[in-house]
């Protein structure tokens, strides 16, 4: 047994930080003997137990030492700076504190020492109130990811936070309008911390770390809207389909190629396909014949094919829409094909559906999803083709084929996929939290075939062709309102956690739903659907799952 690295790391940080800053070579020679001791006791508790002890009793050689103080804080009445910071590490290695800390080692180190920095440099009790409720708040947090999105979100977007930590007790660095310390020593935090994250460099095969016997209902996964429809020039993102102003600004959905959302841990990848030219599909975003056409088909299937060679823990989910092409539908087949997964790969048995399958036996392919109507099933595509899988969307109305069904075949609805969701963002940002979170509640009443596919994005006006996607998607918070699908997604996620009273968005604070369904056990989506997919927005959302190894 020894020290684990999360208190390791503490305890040398601190010790090292008090042997620096004294000038007194016997607290120096005493803080470096307690060091050595503390490296060569056999667990956590040992180490806290044994500074608690030397802390308590101020006849103990540790206390006489570090009590002794230097220049003009001999004449002071209050704790020396050696014995405040012993405090602080006996608090951060306390067994009860590191049971609840759930970020990684390395970020929690650096968020408390950064933090414990920047309130030490300051004179200014607001700022120092500030900085402290700023550590405890990203400390709290569940994942390193959300931590990271919130110390961000709070220095681009949250005003108030910004008029505090802007504030300069130097009035020469006002007038020379440089930014200040703390400003920037929190930059420097979040460039460190977004690069130490296990979130940031593990996205591309992030489902290797869930549990082989976890069924797909159980999974929380990134999804893109749109997805094929993304800016690059060497595709037809920048050709509108129609001459019109808007219509590059209002049909593009994203920044990243297929390849690369999925790199950045997108799992779930609605397209839409249309022929342009005679054998020649491309993604398109268009409605009433308005919108852009996006990436060649071919260059999308390749996109997918490659990236899971590359990354055979991961399974991609395919769902072709907007599309009854029969041809287009045999051509991504026959790409695509060494990496499908077909029915009797998923299913070891005839009584379940696709959402109950474990991810076991869905690792390495990609699923391919048809949207189910009149005229797919006129195709017969269950019979002649065993790599689709199809799927209906029920919605909000649910009539029919809404029961569990344990079937084999003949029977068409066997091991039929339900995905229950919708848009609700085609109004104001309020609309789309209180109408997905509604109808995260509705969906607590299905049974078990049924996945949620959560909507997490704002469609525009009901005008064809009005507004920008890409600024509706990225709208900042104003203060403790308004933003968009990506400023207001930390928020979902601490709602999704039952942690709904620590959110302090008007329109989350508003909304009275419930979303429990056990003790301490949440309605969590499937997928949970953005434009502009990003590995930030990735990261907060596949650290929902709990199912890890």
């Amino acid at each position: 047994m020894a020290l684990t690295p999360k208190v390791a790391n503490l305890i040398s940080l601190y010790f090292n930080q008090c042997m620096s800053s004294t000038s007194l070579g016997a607290k120096k020679t005493k803080l470096k003997e307690v060091l050595d001791h503390l490296f060569t006791l056999g667990n956590d508790n040992e180490a806290y137990d044994y500074l608690n002890e030397n802390l308590t009793d101020t006849d103990s050689d540790l206390s006489k030492a570090i009590d002794k103080k230097s220049g003009l804080g001999s004449f002071s009445s209050t704790a020396s700076h050696t014995r405040s910071k012993l405090n602080e590490l006996l608090n951060k290695i306390n067994p009860i504190q590191l049971v609840h800390s759930r970020l990684s080692s390395q970020v929690y180190d650096n968020i408390s020492l950064k933090i414990d920095e920047c309130i030490g440099s300051t004179a200014d009790e607001n700022k120092k109130e500030e900085l402290d409720t700023l550590k405890t708040m990203l400390l709290r947090q569940a994942s390193d990811q959300e931590a990271i999105v919130i110390l961000r979100d709070k220095l681009q977007n949250d005003m108030r936070f910004k008029s505090v930590i802007d504030k300069h007790t130097n009035s020469i660095s006002a007038l020379r309008d440089k930014q200040t310390n703390t400003r920037i020593q929190l930059q420097n935090l979040l460039d460190t911390i977004s690069s130490l994250s296990p979130d940031n460099r593990n996205l591309h095969n992030w489902m290797d770390q869930l549990a082989d016997d976890t069924p797909l209902r159980q999974i929380t996964m990134p999804g893109s809207h749109d997805a094929g429809v993304y800016d690059d020039p060497n595709d037809l993102a920048n050709r509108p389909i129609t001459k019109g102003a808007s219509a590059k600004s209002w049909g593009i959905c994203h920044e990243l190629s297929i390849y690369n959302q999925c790199r950045a841990g997108v799992r779930y990848l609605d397209i839409r396909i249309a022929e342009k030219d005679k054998g020649q599909w491309y993604a398109l975003h268009a409605e009433m014949g308005q919108g852009v056409w996006g990436a060649k088909a071919d260059r999308m299937l390749d996109d997918l094919a490659r990236f899971i060679t590359e990354n055979p823990s991961e399974v991609l989910f395919y769902k072709v829409t907007h599309t009854h092409d029969l041809q287009y539908l045999q051509h991504a087949i026959r790409k695509l094909h060494p990496h499908l997964c077909t029915r009797n790969d998923a299913f070891q048995t005839q009584n379940i559906t696709l959402a109950e399958v474990q991810l076991s036996r869905l690792r390495g392919t990609i699923v391919m999803l048809l949207e189910n109507d009149e005229k797919i099933r006129q195709m017969n595509l269950q019979q002649n083709h065993p790599e689709i899988f199809d799927v209906t969307f029920p919605f909000s109305n649910l009539k029919g084929d809404n029961q569990r069904d344990t079937n084999p075949a003949p029977q068409y609805n066997a091991q039929r996929l339900y995905i229950f969701g919708g848009n609700t963002g085609k109004g104001s940002v309020r609309d789309m939290i209180h109408g997905q979170l509604n109808k995260a509640v509705a969906f607590k009443a299905l049974p078990d075939n049924y996945l949620f596919q959560m909507s997490w994005t704002q469609m525009g006006t009901q005008k064809i062709g009005a507004g920008d996607i890409r600024t509706k998607a990225k709208t900042p918070l104003n203060g403790n309102r308004g933003g968009g699908p990506h400023s207001t997604l930390p928020f979902l996620c601490l709602t999704l956690r039952g942690r709904q009273g620590e959110v302090r968005h008007v329109d989350f604070i508003s909304w009275n739903g419930n979303l429990r369904i056990g003790e301490d056990v949440y309605i969590r989506p499937n997928f949970i659907h953005m434009d502009f997919s990003c590995a930030n927005n990735s990261g907060l959302i596949i650290a929902l799952n709990t199912n890890w190894k």
